[in-house]
Protein backbone atom coordinates (compact mmCIF):
# COMPACT_ATOMS: atom_id res chain seq x y z
CA UNK A 1 0.00 0.00 0.00
CA UNK A 2 1.33 3.53 -0.73
CA UNK A 3 1.88 5.48 1.76
CA UNK A 4 -0.66 8.64 2.56
CA UNK A 5 0.53 12.14 2.50
CA UNK A 6 -1.93 13.70 4.38
CA UNK A 7 -3.57 12.78 7.79
CA UNK A 8 -7.28 11.06 8.30
CA UNK A 9 -10.12 13.60 7.97
CA UNK A 10 -12.94 13.41 11.11
CA UNK A 11 -15.28 11.51 8.27
CA UNK A 12 -12.64 8.99 7.85
CA UNK A 13 -12.22 8.58 11.37
CA UNK A 14 -16.42 8.18 12.41
CA UNK A 15 -16.14 5.31 9.24
CA UNK A 16 -12.66 3.61 11.13
CA UNK A 17 -15.56 3.69 14.22
CA UNK A 18 -18.53 2.57 12.84
CA UNK A 19 -17.05 -0.23 11.10
CA UNK A 20 -15.29 -0.96 13.87
CA UNK A 21 -18.04 -1.27 16.16
CA UNK A 22 -19.79 -3.55 13.64
CA UNK A 23 -17.30 -5.92 13.88
CA UNK A 24 -14.67 -5.35 10.79
CA UNK A 25 -11.23 -6.10 11.19
CA UNK A 26 -8.53 -3.72 10.89
CA UNK A 27 -7.08 -5.03 8.01
CA UNK A 28 -10.59 -4.82 6.49
CA UNK A 29 -11.24 -1.42 7.49
CA UNK A 30 -7.45 -0.39 6.42
CA UNK A 31 -8.03 -1.81 3.12
CA UNK A 32 -11.44 0.05 2.66
CA UNK A 33 -10.37 3.32 3.47
CA UNK A 34 -6.67 3.12 2.17
CA UNK A 35 -5.06 3.65 5.67
CA UNK A 36 -3.12 2.02 7.79
CA UNK A 37 -3.81 -0.57 10.12
CA UNK A 38 -1.82 1.31 12.84
CA UNK A 39 -4.18 4.07 12.26
CA UNK A 40 -7.46 2.34 11.99
CA UNK A 41 -6.42 0.78 15.54
CA UNK A 42 -5.16 4.37 16.87
CA UNK A 43 -8.49 6.05 15.83
CA UNK A 44 -10.47 2.57 16.92
CA UNK A 45 -8.58 2.85 20.48
CA UNK A 46 -9.12 6.96 20.82
CA UNK A 47 -13.34 6.54 19.95
CA UNK A 48 -13.58 3.57 22.45
CA UNK A 49 -12.27 5.84 25.15
CA UNK A 50 -13.82 9.56 24.50
CA UNK A 51 -16.57 8.86 21.92
CA UNK A 52 -17.32 10.11 18.91
CA UNK A 53 -16.26 13.67 20.60
CA UNK A 54 -12.76 12.32 20.74
CA UNK A 55 -12.00 12.02 17.09
CA UNK A 56 -12.55 15.42 16.55
CA UNK A 57 -9.75 18.07 16.30
CA UNK A 58 -8.12 20.09 18.82
CA UNK A 59 -9.33 23.51 18.58
CA UNK A 60 -7.12 26.19 19.92
CA UNK A 61 -4.01 26.04 20.99
CA UNK A 62 -2.80 23.24 22.89
CA UNK A 63 -2.17 23.52 26.56
CA UNK A 64 1.12 24.32 28.17
CA UNK A 65 2.91 24.06 31.08
CA UNK A 66 3.18 21.51 33.42
CA UNK A 67 -0.34 20.05 34.50
CA UNK A 68 -1.50 21.88 31.30
CA UNK A 69 -3.79 18.83 30.30
CA UNK A 70 -5.12 18.46 33.75
CA UNK A 71 -8.17 20.16 34.79
CA UNK A 72 -7.96 23.63 36.59
CA UNK A 73 -9.52 23.05 39.86
CA UNK A 74 -7.27 20.01 40.45
CA UNK A 75 -3.99 22.40 39.28
CA UNK A 76 -6.15 24.94 42.20
CA UNK A 77 -5.90 22.14 44.63
CA UNK A 78 -2.43 21.28 44.32
CA UNK A 79 -1.24 25.05 44.23
CA UNK A 80 -3.58 25.15 47.95
CA UNK A 81 -2.08 22.03 49.08
CA UNK A 82 1.44 22.85 48.50
CA UNK A 83 0.83 27.06 49.87
CA UNK A 84 -0.85 25.36 53.24
CA UNK A 85 1.64 22.73 53.66
CA UNK A 86 5.10 23.89 52.32
CA UNK A 87 7.11 21.02 53.57
CA UNK A 88 4.82 18.70 51.18
CA UNK A 89 6.76 16.82 48.24
CA UNK A 90 4.90 15.70 44.93
CA UNK A 91 4.28 12.37 46.81
CA UNK A 92 2.86 13.86 49.97
CA UNK A 93 0.23 16.18 47.92
CA UNK A 94 -0.31 13.36 45.29
CA UNK A 95 -1.10 10.69 48.79
CA UNK A 96 -3.65 13.53 50.28
CA UNK A 97 -5.10 13.91 46.76
CA UNK A 98 -5.99 10.18 46.61
CA UNK A 99 -7.33 10.23 49.88
CA UNK A 100 -9.62 13.17 48.68
CA UNK A 101 -13.08 11.65 48.01
CA UNK A 102 -13.11 14.71 45.63
CA UNK A 103 -10.55 13.41 42.91
CA UNK A 104 -11.33 9.49 42.81
CA UNK A 105 -12.96 10.09 39.52
CA UNK A 106 -10.13 12.53 38.03
CA UNK A 107 -7.07 11.12 36.70
CA UNK A 108 -4.37 12.12 38.66
CA UNK A 109 -1.33 13.08 36.82
CA UNK A 110 2.27 11.12 38.20
CA UNK A 111 5.03 12.70 40.99
CA UNK A 112 7.01 14.06 38.14
CA UNK A 113 4.57 15.97 36.80
CA UNK A 114 3.17 17.49 39.98
CA UNK A 115 7.35 18.20 40.65
CA UNK A 116 7.65 20.24 37.42
CA UNK A 117 4.30 22.18 38.44
CA UNK A 118 5.45 22.49 41.80
CA UNK A 119 9.30 23.97 40.16
CA UNK A 120 7.37 26.20 37.70
CA UNK A 121 5.39 27.87 39.94
CA UNK A 122 8.26 29.03 42.05
CA UNK A 123 6.93 27.02 45.13
CA UNK A 124 10.70 24.80 45.63
CA UNK A 125 13.63 25.60 47.06
CA UNK A 126 17.18 24.65 46.36
CA UNK A 127 18.69 21.73 48.33
CA UNK A 128 20.93 23.06 51.29
CA UNK A 129 23.77 20.59 52.12
CA UNK A 130 23.89 19.60 55.32
CA UNK A 131 27.03 20.68 57.52
CA UNK A 132 28.37 19.78 60.23
CA UNK A 133 27.75 22.21 63.35
CA UNK A 134 30.13 24.17 64.92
Amino acid sequence: MARRVYPTTFEERVAILERATTGQSAPDIAAALHCSIWSVRKWHRIGQRHGRAGLAPPIGRPPTGPLGSIAPELRDAIFQLRCTHPGWGADTILAELRTNPLWTEHPLPSRAQVAAFLKHMKLTRRYNRHTDLP
